[in-house]
């Protein structure tokens, strides 16, 4: 070994070392700022063969207690002791807000668009990470609404009623519509005992807002020659999962068929979240199967940033295998 070698192998060993104590970890963390923080970017980018596809952070949702919005029949030890089997935490209850974004040649596709101003300062960083990316507001030219509760089109519509997206149309499934349109939304197959009205209010102002620009489709249609529709019923009646594909590879997009790695392994205990319980258990199952045996990749807008991975099992139960990437400041070919 050299001289110059033996030093820089020294100086590497002392770095390595040094990782691994208190002193080496404050040496990293000590910038001479009280109470400093390194933001993550909040974006992950992948090349799906012809599409680029960026995966963005809204923010997170955090509930005090799992119980009984998840699970909210079961014995709450069976909860706890699958809460502490899959390594989550007993006494609360996190969800992120993933946001997908597609590049496809001059289309700029926004599926779902967060939470905007409506969860304060842990949603609504849509924007920010977007623009951090040099995708503007004005840049989008298209939005698919997966479905119509408040963290997938809360960032629609602005604090006093503009269009986030201007130049944007929008698409929705037209069962999703009419269920929300309607007079009198049936939530009586829900187990959720709060009131939906203000969730029903919500949607019906989005879509005045934005009036004429909103565009119906029905399931199986392929939009954008990229992005195919499919009904996944039970978390609202028009809940909808795209597939997006291009030079024969894909990513499938579960929405919020679940929202917790406790509704993969345990599906059947569901959620009050879900209009239709006992269908959105169905439709879970079904989804995770067909996941599952096809190993597909799929992307889901609740599960920890960014929500890629695969349905995978141990035994009997599923499980959830998160997609495995090693240069995350690049772009990752799928």
């Amino acid at each position: 070994m050299t001289i110059m070698n033996r030093r820089k192998w020294l100086r590497l060993s002392a770095l390595a070392g040094g990782v691994y104590t208190i002193s080496g970890i404050m040496a990293f963390g000590n910038t001479g700022q009280e109470g400093y923080h390194l933001k993550n970017s909040g974006c992950l980018q992948l090349q799906l063969g012809k599409l680029e596809i960026f995966l963005f952070s809204d923010g997170h949702i955090t509930l005090p207690d799992p119980q009984p919005v998840f699970a909210p029949e079961v014995d709450p030890d069976l909860v706890v002791r699958e809460l502490k089997r899959i390594y989550l935490k007993e006494d609360q209850l996190e969800g992120a807000i993933n946001v997908m974004v597609i590049k496809n040649g001059k289309q700029v596709i926004l599926v779902d668009t967060g939470s905007g101003h409506h969860f304060g300062e842990t949603g609504g960083w849509l924007l920010k990470n977007m623009e951090d990316k040099g995708i503007r507001p004005s840049d989008i030219t298209d939005i698919l609404i997966t479905h119509a509760h408040v963290d997938h089109i809360g960032g629609i519509v602005g604090k006093t009623g503009e269009l986030l997206y201007p130049a944007a149309r929008y698409y929705i499934a037209e069962k999703e519509y009419d269920f929300w349109a309607s007079g009198d939304p049936d939530f009586s197959g829900s187990k959720n005992t709060e009131n939906p009205e203000g969730s029903v209010l919500l949607a019906q102002g989005v879509f005045r807002a934005i009036g004429n620009k909103l565009i119906k489709f029905r399931y199986g249609d392929v939009l954008f020659s990229c992005i195919r529709t499919e009904l996944a019923e039970g978390h609202t009646p028009g809940h909808t999962v795209f597939t997006v594909f291009s030079d024969g590879a894909f990513v499938k997009h579960i929405v919020d068929i679940v929202h917790t790695p406790l509704l993969i392994t345990r599906p059947e205990w569901g959620t009050q979240w879900d209009v239709d319980f006992h269908k959105g258990v169905e439709t879970r199952k079904r989804v995770l199967e067909e996941c599952y045996a096809n190993r597909t990749l799929v992307m889901t807008t609740h599960l920890p940033w960014p929500g890629l991975g695969y349905i995978g099992k141990n035994g009997k139960d599923y499980q959830w295998v998160p997609f495995s990437y090693f240069t995350p400041g690049e772009i990752i070919e799928i």
